[in-house]
């Protein structure tokens, strides 16, 4: 997997939770982490953490549905983003979704406008071949979970209007997920669709 630098301080855009600063060792300083959901009570508990932690100044709590793509735009502004980080979201999503619902595709799609020119985007599948799933599945329900392999990922780029050829796939050891970059290596951020 290359390496890849987010150059000036970045703005990080995710879903409720809270990265550490050390999510970016490659010496980038994180300039603002807006955290998008459409829940006001866990946008206030992910802050009441930062303030514990003494990282506040660096959150921006912004209440919208993310999976909305107009009124996410909207909030956040096309091509605005050095990274956006999807992890443990996107795999809830369906690669066929009910009617008026939105899947895994039209979500990397709407996460990849977001994108400025030169940035990343970060998510992660589990894997169909995780060794544990069974027993996994068993102990915690996975209802909503779509294990993926990495080929039906890339699929999913490919339907999103990424190119499959900008992906960089990391698999740890363990086999459980797989963690996706779709890196901007030629500069110019492509919005799909």
């Amino acid at each position: 997997a290359s390496q890849w630098d987010v150059g000036e301080p970045c703005v990080w855009r995710r879903g409720s939770g809270l990265p550490g600063r050390r999510s970016l060792n490659n010496g980038s300083e994180v300039a603002q982490i807006l955290l998008l959901d459409r829940d006001r009570t866990a946008l206030d508990l992910t802050l009441s953490v930062a303030r514990r932690e003494g990282v506040e100044r660096l959150i921006q709590p912004v209440e919208v549905d993310v999976l909305d793509r107009p009124a996410v735009q909207k909030a956040v502004g096309i091509q605005s983003c050095s990274v956006v980080e999807c992890l443990g979201f996107f795999e809830y999503l369906p690669t066929d979704p009910p009617q008026d619902w939105i899947g895994a595709a039209e979500f990397l799609s709407t996460a990849w406008s977001l994108v400025a020119p030169g940035g990343v985007l970060l998510f992660a599948n589990m894997l169909d071949s995780h060794p544990e799933l069974p027993f996994t599945a068993a102990r915690r329900p996975l209802a909503d979970i779509v294990p993926r392999s990495v080929d039906e990922v890339r699929s999913l780029v490919r339907c999103a209007g990424l190119s499959a050829d900008d992906l960089d796939v990391w698999l740890p050891d363990d086999g459980v997920y797989a963690v996706t970059a779709s890196v901007d290596s030629a500069g110019e951020t492509r919005i799909p669709r």
